[in-house]
């Protein structure tokens, strides 16, 4: 909704950015529960789990990425997402139980596949600021190069149903 009501502001300056946040996880194969977007029940009323739900989000945010970028072409406005990696600390929600959040914030901080909060940070201002990133839209980056995103989030038909979806909850016209 945010993104949607600055638009016209975006639109008026020379050069603008969009960087949303999203996740491997997404990514089939990745750990946990699998990504299952169901349009019927997008808060998983029926079923709730925490690792599915913020899975289907990071999904959520490529489509609506990939749309905004398409409707966006003729602008100079670039949407893009980033993966900032995995950060325990910040990953050390309520959602998770209390050995995991100790875990998370005591042991796999230390893993090599953990991301600092520094180099998290650092994707996210590279994304916006850095001038290779300049004109390129509707990409998805980790560690501040282009990667793929899945193949159901390059879905141009699910994106355009999960921003129509979207624009509905968030009383926007589509």
């Amino acid at each position: 909704m945010l993104t949607r009501l600055l638009l016209p502001v975006l639109e008026r300056a020379p050069a603008a950015r969009v960087v949303n946040v999203s996740s491997r996880l997404h990514l089939p194969g990745s750990r946990g529960k699998p990504v299952d977007f169901d349009f019927d029940d997008p808060n998983l009323e029926r079923g709730y789990n925490p690792d599915r739900a913020y899975k289907n989000s990071k999904l959520a945010l490529l489509w609506f990425t990939y749309e905004l970028q398409r409707r966006l072409d003729a602008s100079k406005v670039t949407v893009n997402a980033v993966c900032p990696g995995f950060v325990p600390v910040t990953a050390a929600a309520s959602s998770h139980k209390p050995f995991e959040r100790w875990l998370m914030r005591s042991v796999l901080r230390h893993l090599p596949f953990a991301t600092s909060v520094d180099a998290a940070t650092d994707s996210l201002v590279f994304m916006a600021t850095d001038p290779s990133v300049v004109g390129k839209g509707g990409r998805f980056f980790g560690e501040m190069k282009e990667i793929a995103s899945s193949p159901e989030s390059l879905d141009p038909e699910k994106a355009r149903k999960f921003w129509q979806l979207a624009s509905s909850l968030t009383g926007l016209a589509p």
